[in-house]
């Protein structure tokens, strides 16, 4: 019996090629929630992020999230799992954005700040992702989940000489984010699970991108959505429809859920 399901937002509930919500597939995690499965999203978006972007604004009232590709879960209303960039990395990068004149975002548990003025780089990842700009405030001093850097990739080798405890991963050329430890939304899902006890076999997930693929070790059945990386449908259960053929949907039906 399936007691929990986690879903990615990106091109997995969000069609990014039409600029829409898939309604359908909505209403369907609606209706299996309504049967008694939790819900929660699982994205690389962080709460700041996603809040904003209106994923709690689609009428239904999620059990909890996995945000920043894993680095924080939150289940009915409780943090069970994060990850924090130490203050004195903090700091170093604050003056590497000094030196190479670029900017960079805070990406707090709950909210984002900004640490200097938007760059070309920033604001051709603003317009990709059709986020919000938080406001800046360069002596933000909250904690930090990432450090989300905006940057061309010609400083890539040094920062990773110059950061080797650090985890980088560069989703675009020209933003990049900057982990404590590597973030996997695998071990959101494992958090979650163990704050209900719930088993492994019991929960399924669904997504498209390459931070999706540790959900795979982590449920009974990861479904890679018809759009999805050939990375990720490798690792699937099964490949279901893309995100703008209402592919979640599918997906529910296909596991019987509907």
């Amino acid at each position: 019996m399936i007691k929990a399901a986690f879903f990615d937002i990106d091109s997995t509930i969000y069609d990014h090629r039409n600029g829409r919500w898939d309604e359908a597939s909505l209403k369907g995690i609606k209706e299996i929630q309504r049967k008694g499965v939790k819900v929660f999203l699982a994205t690389a978006r962080p709460y700041g992020s996603f809040v904003p972007f209106g994923a709690l604004d689609l009428g239904i009232a999620w059990d909890g999230y996995i945000a920043s590709s894993g680095g924080l879960a939150v289940a009915d209303g409780k943090t069970v799992f994060k990850t924090i960039v130490k203050k004195e990395d903090v700091e170093k990068f604050k003056s590497l954005c000094r030196y190479f004149h670029t900017t960079m975002e805070f990406v707090g548990t709950q909210e984002r700040k900004l640490f200097a003025p938007l760059t070309k780089s920033a604001l051709n990842y603003y317009r990709i992702y059709r986020d919000i700009v938080p406001e800046m405030e360069p002596d933000f001093d909250g904690e930090c989940v990432a450090l989300l850097l905006f940057d061309t990739k010609k400083h890539d080798s040094f920062m990773k000489k110059t950061f080797p405890h650090l985890c980088f991963f560069r989703f675009l050329d020209t933003a990049m984010d900057i982990y404590e430890v590597p973030h996997r939304k695998g071990d959101g899902i494992a958090a979650i699970l163990k704050y209900y006890d719930y088993k492994k076999e019991e929960a399924i997930a669904f997504g498209d991108d390459l931070q999706d693929i540790s959900m795979a070790d982590e449920v009974a059945t990861f479904v890679a959505m018809g759009n999805a990386k050939e990375e990720v449908k490798k690792v699937s259960s099964f490949v279901t429809k893309p995100v703008w053929e209402e592919g979640v949907l599918e997906g529910l039906k296909t596991l019987r859920l509907l």
